[in-house]
């Protein structure tokens, strides 16, 4: 019943675009199928399951599409590094920890393409990434996510750049992507 990111954005003249796996409205379909049916409130959507690193392709051929005067706002979601995990390029070791930490370098060299698509056609584009869940790995005797609300699991990363705004710094207190 709120309005989203998307929403408010429309409202203000930008266009909104959405990357994200299909399996993202899966879990406790009932109380995601508004969100779902409404596209979260986007124009575009994407709901696809390609691999991550097709995701920079997806939002370069949206943005070559619109006006370069125009604003937009778009979410990509990547379900890598996600269970079950997979090696994805340099290998860290056989272990499932190791095979989640080559997740974790594939989606980082995909973030990299992203914000180099972005960036190539909106340079001043405000870039925010964030995680949406840790995994555990025995650390308390559970396994993946969801099961708990240790470190492990609801630690994730926050990252905000804006070199037009401010210059790098930290934020020592705990923020949560709700303050965004």
């Amino acid at each position: 019943d709120s309005s989203t990111w998307a929403e408010l954005l429309h409202a203000q003249g930008y266009r909104t675009a959405l990357c994200l796996p299909s399996s993202i409205f899966v879990a406790d379909e009932p109380k995601v199928a508004p969100l779902r049916d409404r596209k979260l409130g986007f124009d575009v959507a994407y709901e696809t399951d390609v691999p991550g690193r097709e995701r920079p392709q997806q939002v370069a051929s949206y943005l070559a599409g619109i006006d370069r005067a125009t604003p937009v706002f778009a979410w990509v979601h990547l379900a890598e590094p996600n269970e079950p995990y997979e090696q994805q390029g340099e290998s860290f070791g056989s272990r499932d920890i190791d095979r989640y930490d080559s997740e974790i370098a594939d989606a980082d060299a995909t973030i990299a393409l992203l914000v180099k698509v972005v960036r190539e056609r909106k340079p001043k584009t405000l870039v925010i990434i964030s995680g949406d869940h840790g995994e555990e790995f025995g650390e308390h005797g559970g396994r993946y996510h969801g099961t708990s609300v240790y470190e492990e699991q609801v630690h994730v990363p926050l990252v905000i750049h804006a070199p037009e705004l401010f210059g790098p710094r930290r934020i020592k207190g705990t923020v949560a992507t709700i303050d965004l």
